[in-house]
């Protein structure tokens, strides 16, 4: 279920070069925002759990370090955590993180 609600908010910013639009190179990007690999991390249980990172494409967006970052990218982005943590988060929409 919560696969259906990342991929309804992946089709929803889709559209456009703002925040969390698919892109393929910077240029694809509003002013401001950078085309870059978000991902996010699933806990995977049985055998030694371990954390598994799902990729969730290209899209336009912004490094963060805090939900008030994202407040000049655009409305109802969050500062999320990418996958693996060496990843600078980014700014999304909720629906685009595992939580």
């Amino acid at each position: 279920m919560r696969l259906v609600a990342i991929l309804a908010g992946l089709a929803l910013a889709a559209c456009g070069g703002g925040a969390g639009a698919s892109c393929s190179v910077d240029d694809d990007c509003e002013n401001g925002l950078t085309c870059m690999d978000e991902s996010f991390g699933v806990l995977v249980s049985g055998g030694g759990d371990h954390i598994r990172c799902l990729s969730l494409g290209k899209h336009c967006t912004a490094v963060c370090s805090s939900d008030a970052d994202c407040d000049s990218v655009g409305d109802g982005l969050h500062c999320i955590a990418n996958c693996p943590a060496t990843l600078a988060p980014t700014c999304r929409p909720s629906e685009m993180s595992a939580d």
